[in-house]
């Protein structure tokens, strides 16, 4: 059986803290049978959830933030889905004190800082997981006759585990830096004196 699932990764600009990955799985009846997700073994850096299309929803993305995030100052940049801008999730980032930007349409790919290295990056290590897993599968099967197996749930929730895991704190903040955006901390914030009188008009 093949599964459909969408994957939403959020981190912060200095690259050292990874907010587990989302994966929503497309399933008929909207959620994973009970028998099958209590045999699933869920790593600490991915949460799983479901529905009916696979894609997120604002309930899931509400659900996720309330998880996730602490009560603290935080900037969220966010795109133009439409589970992004909801009266949902306004109201779950202002109970979380946080701050939210959405980029303009068709600024994505400019202002995006997921967008310019990261996503890439973890499409292209899940790729070279799955190829693994199933180039094992065959050899495995070499004396076998019969067709290879779909990757099951389990099977997808390790390969997103370890590519979301092997994605680089340098290659984050890289990937930042591409778009202009950077952590509070970060040197370039310093690098130079404002002149703030120039800045009041």
């Amino acid at each position: 059986m093949n599964h459909f699932i969408t994957v939403m990764l959020m981190i912060r600009a200095d690259g050292e803290k990874k907010m587990p990955a989302l994966l929503i799985f497309q399933e008929k009846n909207g959620q994973i049978p009970n028998l099958v997700r209590e045999r699933l073994n869920i790593p600490e850096n991915v949460i799983i959830k479901s529905n009916k299309s696979g894609y997120i929803s604002d309930q899931i993305l509400n659900d996720y933030l309330r998880t996730i995030l602490r009560r603290e100052n935080q900037l969220l940049i966010y795109d133009q889905a439409g589970s992004h801008k909801t009266i949902m999730i306004s109201n779950a980032i202002s109970d979380l004190d946080a701050t939210k930007i959405v980029i303009p349409g068709g600024c994505t790919k400019y202002l995006q800082p997921l967008d310019a290295l990261v996503i890439a990056n973890f499409k292209s290590k899940t790729t070279d997981f799955r190829i693994k897993f199933q180039t094992e599968q065959i050899e495995r099967r070499s004396k076998r006759t019969g067709n290879l197996k779909a990757l099951d749930r389990q099977q997808l929730i390790n390969i997103a585990s370890k590519a979301w895991d092997a994605v680089s704190p340098q290659l984050v903040r890289k990937s930042f830096e591409l778009t202009g955006s950077y952590g509070v901390n970060h040197p370039k914030i310093f690098s130079h004196q404002v002149n703030m009188k120039k800045l009041i008009i």
